[in-house]
């Protein structure tokens, strides 16, 4: 067996809204460890009486593992609070554990033993009810749907049936996920801008870069309640940040492979669950150039080097404008496009453009416009209801825009109807351009107009992303203070 370090293990539970299953989680977690383990729990700012009850839990536990709360004052997401958690941790082994899995006894050792039995593995997980693929114990027992039968029964089955047996898999999923502390380390940490959902497809997707087996533990079953935590918030909240983080992944995975080879790339991955249409969409981006030459210059690099997702642009310039040589190199190279518009009144540009757009989001975007890292796959997670006909980024002037980004990406999921909108920056969907965008209050105003259009319907929405934050680089004499702060 492995050897005893002076902290064997590490639990670390990530709470949010958990005060339904968090003291039978840790009742029968207690009774499977040894006084040489650890639990680390970090709380997402729940808003029921989970920090309560384990408050009082830890107060009526007398030896055994030490358990440390870590009561966190926003909502980081899963894979930041795992994180929290693993730096606050010092044992040899991890695990990443769901406050509403209901472990058994015995599984602690069996997956230690699969470590010992294998030296390439670098992730080990159980059975369970609530799982999918190799790791759903149907896979592995015939029970009728109607029979009754207890999760410990099943699991002194498992561990009776296929004692020491494991199977490999190309997708480990991470409700109860064990991995030695420097194979963690060495793949990176979980990835901080999934929220919510595909960190186990990301934590899988690196531990195969890394040439590491993950094996799903058949002699160990654990009974996993599902979506506790995902379940107490709102829907449109829980669609937001679940797209979120599957653009996020998408965007991950276009980068690294390229949109020529993702999708090759990820049938040998073994990623069945992952949904591939998000490798797909193509965001045409419309950038209007009225301006300086080098606001147009700063505002493509942006977009170029801000933006993970497949995205075409289209620069239109108002004619007699020119752009410069190094302008037209970039998008030569890139392959974008240019059109000359003969004005810059938002309806009479809109009408010259429809019939040159794509059937996917449009996004507009006025040259003053400095966009930040994940500003589209904020606004296409939030582009995900029929009733929203448009999503706005928030737009700020002053100094540290990106600094100012990070700190409102850390609110994900900060949505609010609107009623007014202005013409710097947006989505639409195409089939959506019409409504919007041919309305007798728009026509006159020109691209970039700060006049705010005011938009009431009983049918859809408008919806602003406040934790989208793009920066705007004022026309006049507050351009000169803009460039001071360096937007």
């Amino acid at each position: 067996m492995v050897k005893d370090p002076e902290t064997r293990l590490s639990i670390i539970l990530v709470t949010y809204n958990s005060a339904q299953t968090i003291e039978q989680c840790l009742n029968n977690l207690l009774s499977t460890l040894q006084p040489i383990d650890e639990i680390i729990l970090v709380d997402n700012a729940s808003k029921d009486a989970t920090v309560e009850l384990v408050s009082d839990f830890i107060d009526r536990t007398n030896g055994g593992p030490s358990i440390k709360l870590i009561r966190g004052r926003e909502n980081k997401g899963f894979a930041g609070a795992c994180n929290k958690g693993f730096h606050e941790s010092k044992g040899e082994f991890v695990v990443f554990l769901n406050p509403d899995v209901f472990v058994t006894s015995g599984w602690v050792e069996r997956f230690l033993a699969h470590f010992e039995r294998n030296p390439h593995a670098g992730a080990v997980g159980p059975i369970s009810n609530y799982a999918a693929g190799l790791q759903n114990y149907r896979q592995y027992f015939s029970i009728p749907e109607h029979q009754r039968i207890s999760y410990s029964d099943i699991a002194a089955s498992a561990a009776e049936r296929f004692a020491g047996q494991a199977v490999r898999t190309k997708l480990i999923i991470g409700f109860c996920l064990m991995m030695p502390r420097k194979v963690f380390q060495a793949i990176g940490l979980f990835d901080e801008t999934l929220f919510l959902g595909n960190d186990d497809v990301d934590i899988s997707w690196r531990l195969q870069l890394y040439n590491y087996q993950m094996l799903v533990a058949v002699d160990s079953f654990v009974f996993h309640v599902g979506q506790v935590s995902f379940k107490s918030n709102p829907d449109r909240l829980k669609k937001y940040l679940s797209r979120q983080s599957t653009f996020a992944m998408a965007g991950k995975l276009l980068k690294y492979y390229g949109r020529d080879s993702v999708r090759s790339e990820l049938e040998g991955l073994g990623f069945s669950i992952f949904p591939e249409w998000t490798l797909d969409i193509e965001a045409t981006i419309v950038v209007y150039h009225g301006n300086a030459d080098s606001d147009l210059k700063k505002c493509l690099d942006q977009i170029l080097h801000g933006t993970q997702h497949n995205f075409h642009i289209l620069v239109t310039y108002r004619s007699g404008l020119s752009i410069s040589k190094s302008c037209i190199d970039l998008i030569e190279k890139e392959n974008w496009r240019t059109v000359e518009v003969t004005s810059a009144d938002f309806g009479t540009f809109f009408e010259s453009l429809f019939n040159r757009l794509s059937e996917s989001p449009v996004v507009f975007v006025d040259s003053r416009v400095r966009v930040t890292k994940g500003w589209l796959t904020l606004l296409l997670a939030a582009l995900g209801d029929e009733e929203i006909i448009g999503v706005f980024p928030k737009v700020r002037t002053g100094p540290d825009i990106d600094k100012k980004a990070r700190e409102a990406s850390k609110t994900l999921g900060d949505l609010s109807k609107i009623s007014s909108f202005d013409l710097r920056c947006f989505m639409l969907e195409k089939d959506n351009l019409m409504k919007l965008c041919s309305r007798e209050d728009i026509q006159g105003l020109s691209f970039g107009a700060q006049e705010k259009v005011e938009f009431e319907d009983k049918k859809t929405h408008l919806l602003l992303v406040n934790d989208a934050l793009v920066g705007w680089v004022p026309s006049g004499d507050l351009r000169k203070t803009a460039t001071k702060n360096g937007i």
